[in-house]
């Protein structure tokens, strides 16, 4: 076995972020004692572990906050969800420390030089500060952790000479048995271990002795495994209160590599996500992202970021929170380094949220055929990717317009439709031709389209493709006409051929 210890001595900063930097000085307190205090706080003499009352004495203005356990647990759980990626069994430890079991994953990682670097980058972008240690049992690489970072002990037989070496506060002992072994002259873990386990037990409590042996392996330290929740989200507090969406940018990509990391590990991909951009005394501002199915997070940045560039804040944000909201399975796509349809598929979704996220979701839209002969009510506007189908379907009701010499020949199955339709026809005149300046040339035609006797609005029209003539050249622009066949017979032009 082998065991990865992560320490982040600075956790119960995270919910107090602006202290931590200060100018006054500032102290986390635990049960009546020092917990961290801010670097203006430890020039006055404010050291860890020391009591209130003696803090107070040292520093009468020293501003005193309660740590926020629940806050510190919830943030060690997001990053235990992100430790999965690397170890099947993670657990947690001391409300600001992570035990991974990595004997099991070396071989996948190639080697445990290659696992500990990728460990390494993937902290050093969200934290701050953190040391990590390994060793052969949990006990000892937690403990190793809190001595130095980088302490490892790769051999079971190595174990009890190099973990003698360690002092005894490692141990977090309680203290009553901390002060006693002072007191007796026990510093290091080493004095301990020439002890017989007998007198330690009886002089100094049954824990101490088990506590040793579980470290060097010769008692069992079972752990509580990590559950992931069955959601995803995380909160973020700003340093200071901004309006500026770049600074929120920045505290994205904290929080999306976290949020990529927990849908891949359960093979989904992300639907949609909010944002609560949190203010002080103000109700906060509500942003809901929806995406066609994603788990990259150069995609996801992109879009997020594009829409907090067009928010308009109310004001300044002090807090964000991401949620996931909805999930799909994933559907995993083909490595081939050729185009499949599917890649094209997800590429064009993708091109899609994009441009709704710079101009806005009115702004893109899809196209979907109606059932109506009536050129202007054939089709509608739709939600893109809505139908399947609808690609290959206008595809099919608006293909190409044919060079003049094969409309001569076969035709095709379907009469030619133009990409472009005016908003409302335009009137070309009562003559035997078209008018556009001069007369139309017509190239095929007529298509007789008489619809629309049951909701009053009726045409009866007959279609025909028309050539402006253009002097020296083969052909001419090309367009879509129409006869009235009622009233005057009057001739419009429908649409245009590219």
């Amino acid at each position: 076995m082998l065991y990865l210890a992560l320490l982040f001595p600075e956790l119960a900063w995270e919910s107090f972020a602006q202290w931590r930097t200060s100018e006054h000085p500032w102290a986390l307190i635990d049960l009546r004692r020092i917990a961290l205090c801010n670097p203006r706080a430890g020039q006055k003499g404010v050291q860890v572990g020391q009591s209130v009352s003696a803090a107070l004495a040292l520093e009468p203005d020293l501003h005193l906050q309660p740590r926020q356990l629940e806050a510190e647990l919830k943030s060690l759980r997001q990053r235990a969800d992100w430790a999965l990626n690397y170890s099947a069994e993670v657990s947690l430890q001391d409300h600001h420390g992570l035990l991974l079991e990595i004997a099991s994953a070396l071989r996948y990682f190639g080697g445990l030089e290659t696992l500990l670097e990728r460990v390494r980058a993937d902290l050093q972008c969200s934290v701050q500060v953190f040391s990590w240690a390994v060793a052969p049992t949990p006990m000892a690489a937690w403990w190793g952790v809190q001595f130095r970072s980088g302490w490892r002990v790769l051999q079971l037989a190595d174990l009890p000479g190099l973990i003698g070496q360690l002092p005894i506060q490692v141990m977090n002992l309680p203290a009553e048995t901390h002060d006693a072994l002072l007191g007796v002259g026990i510093l290091r873990v080493a004095d301990c271990q020439r002890m017989p386990r007998h007198a330690l037990a009886h002089r100094f409590g049954p824990g101490l002795p088990i506590l040793l042996d579980q470290a060097l392996g010769a008692r069992p330290d079972p752990r509580v495994a990590h559950c992931p929740e069955n959601g995803f989200s995380v909160e973020q507090e700003l340093q200071a209160p901004t309006e500026d969406y770049r600074q929120l940018q920045m505290v994205m990509t904290v929080a999306l590599p976290a949020l990529v990391l927990w849908v891949s590990r359960q093979g989904r991909e992300v639907r949609r996500i909010a944002l609560t951009l949190m203010h002080d005394r103000q109700p906060s501002t509500y942003l809901p992202i929806g995406f066609a199915g994603s788990a990259r997070l150069e995609h996801l940045q992109l879009v997020i970021e594009q829409h907090l560039a067009r928010l308009v804040l109310p004001h300044a944000v002090i807090a964000l929170r991401l949620q996931l909201l909805e999930w799909a399975e994933c559907q995993h796509l083909s490595a081939s380094f050729l185009p499949t349809a599917p890649s094209r598929l997800q590429q064009g979704q993708e091109l899609l949220e994009r441009l709704r996220a710079r101009l806005g979701d009115d702004a893109v839209t899809g196209l979907k055929p109606c059932a109506d002969h009536r050129p202007e009510r054939a089709w509608s506007y739709a939600e893109p990717g809505g139908l399947q189908d609808t690609g290959q379907v206008l595809r099919r009701q608006l293909s190409p317009m044919q060079p003049a010499a094969r409309l001569s020949h076969a035709r095709t199955g379907l009469p030619p439709r133009p990409l472009w339709l005016l908003e409302s026809p335009k009137d070309l005149g009562t003559g035997t031709l078209p008018l556009m300046g001069r007369p139309l040339a017509l190239l095929s035609g007529p298509e007789r389209i008489e619809s629309g006797w049951w909701d009053g609005e009726d045409v009866a029209r007959d279609y025909f493709v028309a050539e402006a003539f253009v002097a020296e050249a083969q052909g001419g622009p090309q367009y879509w006409v129409y006869r009235d066949c009622r009233g005057e017979m009057r001739w419009f032009l429908q649409g245009v051929f590219a």
